[in-house]
């Protein structure tokens, strides 16, 4: 009986000491890497890098972290290559730590989603993804409203003339309400435009009323801008804040 016991006592020692046993996961970062490990980490650290501070300066230092196709752009954390974030059975790769760390690549339905959670984990109030016909968005809500900013396709749009690094950030909603938002700031060879005020070769200014500038376009329909083009309900984006909103 005793030598019964003793056996026990020897054979279960391991597994007492497996159970108490402490889990390293060490890991190794260049010298100035941002961790991704954890999304709260890299907000913090993206903040750091760029030394953002105001709302504004947060929410640009985040989607320029992750302009896509980093050959050409610093820090060259995300690069745009089509499809492959895909596991079965599952689907579709969303989990932005996974993203993160076992990918880093994707098209615009994965890159919206990350930067939503990574403008949350940041601090931001709320952000939203809308699902768009042909492209994927992100929206962060900060100083009372919501702002587009689009890392896939490298561009956001300010409202207004002035400097586009100090003037608000247009949301989904202006840009479809005010297309002049996006096309003000064009300039085009060659086109013609029904407003005699305006310099031929050129777009109406931001400061003007907004015009009509046709270049070989045909058939002339009327649209509704982005709510029409959304795949999901017409004029919806998701948001935590409230679910499905419109506004």
């Amino acid at each position: 009986m005793m030598k019964r016991i003793a056996l026990v006592l020897l054979l279960g020692w391991p597994l007492a000491a497996a159970a108490h046993a402490q889990v390293y996961s060490p890991r190794v970062l260049v010298k100035g890497q941002v961790d991704s490990s954890d999304l709260n980490t890299l907000a913090r650290g993206i903040y750091d890098q760029a030394h953002a501070v105001a709302p504004r300066e947060k929410a640009e230092a985040i989607w320029r972290f992750f302009l896509t196709d980093g050959r050409f752009v610093k820090p060259g954390f995300w690069y745009h290559i089509a499809g492959w974030a895909y596991e079965e059975p599952s689907g579709e790769v969303l989990d932005p730590v996974k993203l993160l760390n076992s990918y880093g690549f994707g098209l615009c339905y994965h890159i919206a989603p990350l930067l939503e959670a990574v403008y949350k984990a940041g601090g931001f109030e709320d952000a939203r993804v809308w699902f768009l016909t042909g492209h994927t968005v992100a929206e962060v809500f900060y100083q009372g409203a919501y702002h587009y900013f689009d890392s896939d396709m490298m561009g956001y749009n300010s409202v207004g003339a002035g400097d586009p690094r100090r003037s608000p950030v247009a949301s989904v909603h202006q840009l479809e309400q005010d297309g002049q938002i996006m096309l003000c700031k064009l300039k085009l060879r060659a086109i013609s435009t029904p407003s005699s005020s305006t310099t031929p070769g050129t777009l109406p200014t931001c400061a003007k009323p907004p015009s009509t500038a046709l270049r070989s376009f045909s058939p002339r329909r009327k649209t509704t801008g982005c709510s029409r083009s959304l795949a999901m309900r017409p004029g919806t984006a998701c948001s935590s804040r409230s679910g499905p909103v419109s506004g």
